[in-house]
């Protein structure tokens, strides 16, 4: 009786978070990639090409677009090259957001009860759809799996696969410097000076950076894709098109769609959260700077890895209902 109940729980996530991942990645597809194709396409040719020279930062996220190219041989087997190319991405993202929905119903259960993590993957398949409207979410969308992925290794203990997973995750997107942040907060800077998590951080420091410049020299310096349109000072130019009245007014109503109404329980949660989860938000004094200083403010799917940190403060509301 027992296991049958564990078996049919195990069933229901796998499931949930299946569904999830198909519907999302189909309205991304139909509302994103089906309409951008070309472009897609354009963007995939030359990052594979490893030879561009005005795509900076582009050029270096290389995992997604290699394994795109692989999974497009496959299904060339079978169909043309313009659905095999779309049908690449569209399983990547279905895998992508499988995993970010799955690993955060696991580390939303080392906390909660487990009816109350299903609402939260729930509210996160409801929820992601609104960075989903934005170009190049792909790598966002692996990029917040990567970071849930670290925050479950940190409190499992099992530090010595943070360095794959911060090589890995820094092929796909240089944000993966957040797993060496959320490393350094939670082992170092609230944790008392210890030999081995000093040796830990430093391999995973030199791991980031020996990847970070490694790629950089071997294929080649590349042109920021901001600096094409705004020059040598193409930060003073981003910072006044973000506080541009139309893309401002559009960002604010963006940031309030993150979470809607729910925004206000998820401030009030944050008194009631176990501090382990407080201290995930740290990691934000680091993020939402670089954001704010290197992003375009209404592009929202910069902020996904944020939901396993946020979510968390609503759900202690549902907890208490169950």
């Amino acid at each position: 009786m027992y296991q049958n109940r564990e078996l049919n729980s195990q069933n229901l996530v796998i499931l949930t978070c299946a569904t999830i991942s198909i519907v999302c990645s189909y309205i991304y597809f139909v509302r994103i990639e089906q309409i951008l194709y070309e472009f897609l396409l354009r963007d995939h040719n030359i990052i594979l090409s490893f030879d561009g020279v005005d795509n900076a930062p582009f050029k270096y996220r290389i995992l997604i677009p290699i394994i795109a190219e692989i999974l497009k041989s496959i299904f060339l087997l079978i169909f043309n090259e313009k659905i095999s190319f779309q049908l690449s991405y569209i399983l990547i993202n279905v895998i992508s957001i499988f995993l970010l929905t799955f690993f955060s119903f696991t580390y939303f259960y080392k906390y909660f009860k487990f009816n109350t993590s299903i609402i939260g993957i729930l509210l996160l398949g409801m929820l992601i759809n609104i960075p989903l409207k934005d170009m190049n979410a792909s790598h966002s969308i692996l990029d917040s799996a990567f970071f849930v992925m670290s925050l479950l290794l940190i409190k499992n203990k099992k530090f010595y696969l943070l360095i794959p997973l911060i090589i890995i995750a820094l092929l796909n997107r240089e944000t993966a410097i957040l797993i060496l942040v959320i490393f350094f907060i939670k082992q170092i800077f609230l944790k008392k000076i210890d030999k081995k998590n000093i040796s830990i951080f430093s391999i995973l420091f030199f791991s980031y950076f020996i990847i970070f410049f490694g790629l950089r020299f071997i294929l080649g310096e590349a042109t920021h894709v901001s600096q094409i349109d705004g020059g040598p000072h193409y930060l003073i130019s981003k910072f006044y098109a973000n506080i541009d009245f139309k893309y401002l007014s559009y960002t604010i109503f963006l940031y309030f769609m993150l979470f809607g109404f729910l925004w206000i329980y998820a401030v009030i949660g944050f008194k009631k959260i176990n501090l382990d989860l407080k201290e995930n938000y740290l990691v934000l004094l680091f993020y939402l700077p670089l954001i704010w200083l290197f992003g375009a403010w209404y592009e929202v799917r910069l902020f996904m890895p944020m939901f396993c940190i946020v979510l968390p403060g609503l759900l202690v509301f549902f907890e208490k209902e169950n």
